[in-house]
């Protein structure tokens, strides 16, 4: 290519003086025709070897962030792969806006499709966000959870609502520290690395189908399951029947104890309902919500072992003056936030039971 250009500019030189009485342009035209072929197959090998095009004052992206050099492919480029290019609403630039509470009617229509959906959030602001499968639909979602920024702060695969059976759907419970625009991304399984700022880096997900994602403030169906709610308040020796009738029911009580006291804290079944198939879980928290104690399948030495299964025992001594909860769930269900009620998880059963306190030192 140096000779062909060293070659035109001899030709130049050599052209008679006294045929110019006008400028003959063809051959620097062709001169620069080349020049700039060559600059272009220059930034095109820049471009897929990701280096040098700062030396050619190539601008930023509309995002602000500049090149981001990375593997160019048949479907796209990016830092870490490819991504569809049909996908129009991958990022958080281009991602539908909505206002809680809102329902979205979506379609993963190839393995490396995503939508973004825009919100806006209140500080301290409880949400879910839950995907559901209309019939006939088979898609595996994944849902992820950005910050403005595009920075991921949740995320779930195969995570069922509490109230719904275990399914390849996606569910994130959520409570916002920061008031501020965020953004849900839903996308098919596997496909759950991707740049949510530059849409760059999917991978080709086997699933794809319709699903309907609905996010709304997290609405309580338990009435009895924080501090601020629980059903009664116990003696230092009492009991109290109730029944644990959805997998993520859960039952605070309330009791109020001296430092040094030991209590005896026993489930067994009712004896108005004897064939009910509880598993319970029994948890002790003080007044802050921290949890002092937890049992399961435990035993209280006065009965005989593991009659009926799924009985719930453990001794407590108190150590400071004070106002304290007992939780009842049932077996499964046991990593519930006694202060928000949130962080249900549904229990292996439902039933009725009895809860008895029972003061050890007198």
């Amino acid at each position: 290519m140096n000779r062909l250009l060293r070659s035109l500019a001899k030709s130049l030189r050599a052209a008679p003086q006294a045929a110019a009485p006008r400028r003959d342009t063809s051959v620097r035209s062709a001169a620069f025709t080349i020049a700039e072929g060559l600059e272009s197959r220059m930034l095109f090998a820049a471009d897929l070897s990701g280096g040098m095009l700062a030396k050619f004052n190539i601008p930023t992206n509309a995002a602000g962030t500049g090149y981001q050099p990375g593997i160019v492919t048949a479907a796209g480029g990016g830092a870490n792969g490819a991504s569809s290019t049909s996908d129009g609403d991958d990022t958080i630039e281009r991602s539908h806006h909505k206002t809680l509470n809102f329902t979205f009617d979506g379609t993963i229509s190839d393995g490396l499709d995503v939508d973004m959906i825009r919100f806006s959030a209140r500080k301290n602001q409880h949400v879910t966000f839950d995907t559901d499968r209309p019939l006939g639909s088979t898609v595996d979602t994944v849902l992820r959870l950005f910050n403005s920024a595009g920075q991921e702060v949740a995320t779930n695969d195969d995570g069922a609502s509490p109230t719904e059976p275990d399914s390849l759907e996606s569910y994130i419970d959520f409570t916002f520290t920061v008031a501020g625009t965020y953004y849900i991304g839903v996308s098919g399984g596997f496909n759950d690395g991707y740049n949510a700022v530059t849409g760059a880096g999917d991978v080709t997900s086997p699933s794809t189908g319709k699903y309907e994602l609905i996010a709304q403030n997290y609405v309580n169906p338990d009435h009895h399951d924080t501090i601020f709610t629980f059903i009664d308040t116990l003696g230092k020796t009492d009991s109290a029947s109730q029944e644990i009738d959805s997998g993520t029911d859960v039952d605070v009580y309330r009791i109020k104890v001296k430092a040094g006291d030991k209590i005896a804290f026993d489930i067994d079944a009712d004896v108005n309902f004897p064939l009910d198939p509880l598993d319970s879980y029994l948890r002790l928290f003080d007044d802050n919500g921290v949890q002092l104690a937890s049992n399961d399948d435990g035993d209280d030495p006065t009965e005989p072992a593991n009659m009926p299964p799924g009985p719930s025992y453990f001794e407590y001594t108190f150590q400071e003056d004070g106002t304290y909860f007992i939780g009842v769930s049932g077996k499964g269900n046991d990593t519930y936030n006694v202060i928000t009620g949130a962080g249900d998880k549904p229990g292996s059963a439902t039933g009725h039971y009895s809860l008895f306190t029972t003061l050890l030192n007198p």
